[in-house]
């Protein structure tokens, strides 16, 4: 990590704790500018662990990202256990909004939704994606600039759907780095 987005990570763990009431430390797990971009290696380190937050560092300055409460056990959409991984308890967050949101927020998800986050397979140039339903957010590798972001205020609320990321569907946007965090 560049110090200002260790920094960064470190002064926000505070909003982590709090937004999932974990409040013991937390250990970084993964981050594309040490561990690399390859899927496998993602899935590989991130799948089975519970209490994970994953932040994303945009351009623009803007940080988002999402927390998921179970342990993400399967790739397979189709597959029961994909079912089983979702969660009322995920949500999304802003850190930095680029003026958007005054304040690092969580937004939870209305009342009767469950999210997931979903890994992507080797070659693809989406790490992963999060949300419910098609109200989603696709984060693309740092090396592709074509993730994006769909219909967030259908699931989510108190957002406008280009608040956490500055853009929508199909407007593009660039992750430069992709950290996930457990929290313990």
């Amino acid at each position: 990590m560049t110090d200002e987005q260790q920094e960064m990570v470190v002064r926000h763990s505070k909003y982590f704790a709090q937004w999932t009431n974990r409040h013991c430390g937390y250990k970084k797990i993964f981050d594309t500018a040490v561990n690399g971009i390859s899927n496998l290696r993602f899935n590989k380190t991130i799948m089975n662990i519970p209490h994970l937050i994953f932040i994303c560092f945009g351009d623009y300055g803007n940080v988002y990202g999402t927390y998921c409460e179970l342990p993400i056990t399967t790739l397979d959409i189709n597959s029961p256990d994909f079912e089983k991984n979702k969660s009322c308890h995920n949500f999304i967050f802003t850190l930095n909004s680029n003026g958007r949101i005054q304040d690092p927020q969580k937004f939870e998800l209305i009342n009767g939704k469950r999210g997931s986050i979903q890994l992507h397979e080797m070659d693809d140039p989406c790490l992963f994606d999060f949300g419910y339903g098609a109200s989603r957010v696709y984060v693309h590798k740092p090396t592709s600039k074509k993730g994006y972001c769909k219909n967030l205020s259908r699931s989510y609320e108190k957002i406008k759907d280009n608040e956490l990321i500055g853009c929508m569907f199909p407007q593009p946007f660039h992750t430069e780095r992709v950290i996930v965090l457990q929290m313990l």
